[in-house]
């Protein structure tokens, strides 16, 4: 039996090192994960941050005030067009204010239980404290008068924000990814560092393969927020609803971004590296 060649030899050692690089680049990704998690979703101040942001924010501000607007003006469409949107702004800055700041601690509150235990409790803003204050505000936004224009029965003592039965129950799959990131990590170092033990001449060779493959894995990771957004939207009805997670979504996904240019940055310094290494021998054999 014929033994194989050099040749050979090196294609296969070279196959060995793609398949454990993509194995690396697949266990990077559940460790860049899970840390993600970690930092932004199960850290309360991380989560309360960035949540408390995407709430306060101009545009969930004014997907609440006009969802509380169409209430308040139900059955009145000739008054709310008369209206236009002074009281959609004007109840929109209330909620930006320190009245409405405890009704938005406890709707956080609410929301990181949702995702960080089995307690699957919808999420709402209870405005019984600011019933009477905007009352007032559409009363006085319509500029008809003194007579109250608004019946303070339509405007809702709470509304939904998120619905628990309309999101995916993702709290088990989180813990798998928390108590699966040592083990990720210590595998994605042992299939980085092994082809070097085995063929540690071609270290350039094996740097640049695997800094194309990280490289690639940190773009992919980087495309996760786009691919599981349109199904997460697909199940809210309500356009407050959906503005209101869509902004709560693309806030906690550009915390995942920000990470995951870090493993796609370290795949390009790989790349770069390999490539300066094999400058500088050129470079060196030419002086000889």
């Amino acid at each position: 039996m014929a033994k194989p060649t050099q040749k050979q030899e090196s294609n296969t050692s070279l196959k060995g090192t793609i398949w454990l690089a993509v194995l690396a680049a697949i266990l990077l990704i559940i460790t860049n994960s899970a840390i993600w998690l970690n930092n932004q979703i199960f850290d309360t101040e991380n989560f309360s941050k960035t949540a408390t942001d995407s709430l306060t924010s101009e545009k969930s501000r004014t997907a609440i005030a006009t969802g509380l607007t169409d209430r308040a003006f139900e059955g009145r469409p000739i008054l709310r067009n008369v209206a236009g949107d002074v009281p959609v702004k004007i109840v929109g800055g209330l909620l930006g204010t320190e009245q409405a700041a405890k009704g938005i601690d406890k709707v956080t509150s609410k929301f990181h239980v949702m995702l960080t235990s089995e307690n699957r409790e919808s999420v709402v803003l209870e405005l019984s404290g600011l019933k009477s204050i905007m009352t007032q505000l559409y009363d006085t936004s319509t500029n008809l008068g003194r007579e109250p224009k608004i019946d303070p029965s339509k405007i809702p003592e709470e509304i939904v924000l998120v619905d628990a039965n309309k999101l995916p129950n993702i709290y088990k799959v989180t813990v798998a990814f928390l108590w699966l990131a040592p083990l990720a990590f210590i595998g994605a170092f042992l299939s980085l560092a092994y082809p070097y033990f085995k063929n540690p001449r071609k270290y350039r060779v094996i740097l640049a393969i695997q800094g194309g493959i990280v490289a690639f894995a940190g773009l992919m990771a980087l495309s996760a927020g786009p691919l599981f957004k349109p199904p997460l939207l697909s199940n809210i009805q309500t356009g407050t609803g959906r503005i209101v997670v869509e902004n709560l979504y693309d806030a906690f996904i550009a915390t995942f971004n920000t990470q995951s240019l870090y493993l796609f940055g370290i795949g390009v310094v790989a790349l770069a590296t390999s490539g300066g290494l094999y400058v500088f021998q050129l470079v060196r054999a030419k002086k000889k």
